[in-house]
């Protein structure tokens, strides 16, 4: 039936009376039940959709700040690791120094003069 037809006293009282059968009632209670549950139930999807799109965005997040931390700690590995070639160079370096100053101490301690007779010429 059409909407015009329905406003006709006629199709308004039939549709009152259908509304008045139980069936009829249990039927549509059912139906808006059913309603009710689907609409719990997006409810509930929008709600969980919204908190993993929060959680995605949260997990993007800690990954820029890894990748940072990630750059971070390669360059104080970096770091570390020149710094322990240079102390080891340094450890040789001192290594050779204290080589060097140990000969020059040996070379440099004043030997002792001869005491011989001056030489006069030739002897006759």
């Amino acid at each position: 039936t059409s909407i015009l037809q329905q406003h006709d006293p006629l199709h308004l009282h039939e549709y009152h009376k259908r509304m008045g059968n139980p069936t009829v009632q249990k039927g549509l209670d059912a139906i808006a039940s059913s309603l009710n549950y689907i609409s719990g139930k997006i409810s509930n999807a929008l709600e969980i959709q919204l908190q993993l799109e929060t959680l995605l965005a949260e997990k993007a997040g800690i990954a820029r700040e890894n990748s940072v931390h990630a750059r971070e700690n390669r360059f104080l590995w970096e770091v570390v690791e020149y710094h322990q070639h240079t102390m080891q160079d340094v450890v040789y370096l001192d290594e050779g120094i204290e080589e060097v100053t140990e000969v020059s101490r040996v070379m440099a301690k004043p030997e002792p003069i001869a005491t011989t007779a001056p030489f006069h010429g030739a002897a006759s």
